[in-house]
């Protein structure tokens, strides 16, 4: 009897230490790698698919980021800014660690038909 609870109990400890940890979006965002993710344009509420490129990362400060956007309406375009903020969670929920946001205080975006200088812009990134 004293065997079957010890197994039991094993059984019950590792059941509970095999929860697969999750990685936060905010730390999925690295320098030299080209991540795609999923978008919301809180400007022109649109939405869609992304590769983010960033050259440099400081904490929270980001250099040289170049999204390159397809909307769900199968329109591209490219979004460049010299730097950059990242910001943890969703525009509801900053605790969400599935998402990341990233502020752009000077960005150029460049369509097929269009090249406008933005405001400052948030961009919601999920995996």
């Amino acid at each position: 009897m004293k065997t079957k609870h010890t197994i039991l109990l094993l059984g019950l400890l590792l059941c509970g230490c095999s929860h697969k940890q999750v990685t936060p979006a905010i730390d999925l965002v690295q320098t030299g790698t080209n991540a795609t993710w999923n978008f919301v344009d809180t400007l022109w509420n649109k939405q869609g698919t992304c590769v983010l490129q960033v050259t440099q990362r400081d904490d929270t400060s980001l250099g040289g980021i170049r999204l390159v956007l397809k909307t769900s309406d199968g329109k591209e375009a490219t979004l460049t800014a010299d730097t950059g903020t990242l910001l943890p969670g969703s525009v509801e929920n900053h605790a969400d660690k599935n998402f990341v946001r990233i502020r752009l205080v000077s960005a150029t975006y460049q369509s097929a038909d269009s090249r406008q200088h933005l405001p400052p812009v948030i961009y919601v990134l999920h995996q």
